[in-house]
């Protein structure tokens, strides 16, 4: 069975595809922050200003990346 889903996965181009299931939120906090705080110099800005306001809004707070 699971060698059958896999195949039909392949042919159907989702295997190993992301199925955009995380919240964004948590996609921010998880991934993005850590990411930011190495690699940007506007991290601190863009922590206490920008991230909040963007998780906070009712366009991305609650949702998927499927849903967005």
């Amino acid at each position: 069975r699971a060698e059958t889903k896999i195949r039909q996965e392949v042919y159907d181009g989702k295997y190993g595809k992301p199925s955009g299931e995380k919240s964004f939120v948590e996609f921010v906090e998880e991934v993005y922050k850590p990411w930011a705080k190495e690699n940007k110099r506007s991290f601190n800005t863009n922590d206490k200003y920008k991230l909040p306001m963007i998780c906070e809004s009712e366009c991305f707070k609650g949702k998927t990346f499927a849903q967005i």
